[in-house]
């Protein structure tokens, strides 16, 4: 498609650090706002095509932790239908549509509804304000994610509060959500657990994207 500068949009510290300099990419906290916002900011940095980059919720429960998602189109929470870039060929990769949601889905009956509302296969919460900025501006948008949560895992609810505006963990919060809620331990393992099934399969992936 002939772009040479992609710029990335993320929610966590730790999907940005698989970015490799000098390309741009942003930290939104895991915010849909934050992310149209930061998706704006690399426009004006002059990238020429917007990544949506890093985990995703597992919504069909067909697909593991680890599983590649190149969606080939974006369904917003308003039922909007955003189109992605295909051009780009990530083997092994799930190329269904995904949902976004401007809200932690934290319960598999959560991911259930939104499954059967959008029939997406996936979801997060950054892509769908992402697509947004770039239909508004006319620029190619491409999503790279992978599992984190199947569709059968249940998150401790204080992880919704767990990142910060800049992507940074809050140690304090998890900490204090599992003093409160001690039972979510094994919820918290697991989660970590099939993370980094996730992270290595977006590093693996990347450099397909790169040198492209």
């Amino acid at each position: 498609m002939g772009c040479e500068r992609p710029g990335f949009v993320v929610g966590v510290e730790r999907e940005a650090a698989l970015i490799p300099s000098p390309y741009p990419v942003f930290c939104s906290g895991a915010d849909a706002k934050s992310a149209e916002a930061v998706a704006i900011k690399l426009l004006e940095h002059g990238c020429d095509l917007l990544v949506s980059f890093g985990l995703a919720g597992g919504l069909d429960p067909a697909l593991e932790a680890g599983t590649l998602l190149v969606p080939s189109e974006i369904v917003a929470p308003n039922g909007q239908r955003f189109a992605c870039d295909a051009s780009h060929h990530f083997q092994n990769a799930i190329l269904l549509p995904m949902a976004g949601s401007d809200v932690l889905l934290a319960s598999p009956e959560q991911k259930a509804q939104i499954r059967s509302r959008t029939g997406a296969v996936a979801v997060d919460m950054e892509s769908h304000a992402v697509a947004r900025v770039a239909k508004s501006r006319s620029v190619p948008f491409l999503v790279l994610r992978a599992v984190a949560d199947t569709a059968d895992m249940a998150l401790p609810g204080f992880i919704a509060d767990a990142t910060t505006p800049d992507g940074k963990t809050r140690i304090g919060a998890i900490l204090m959500g599992l003093a409160r809620s001690p039972a979510a331990l094994p919820d918290l393992i697991r989660l970590a657990r099939t993370s980094g099934k996730a992270f290595a399969a977006l590093k693996a992936a990347l450099p397909v994207l790169l040198t492209k």
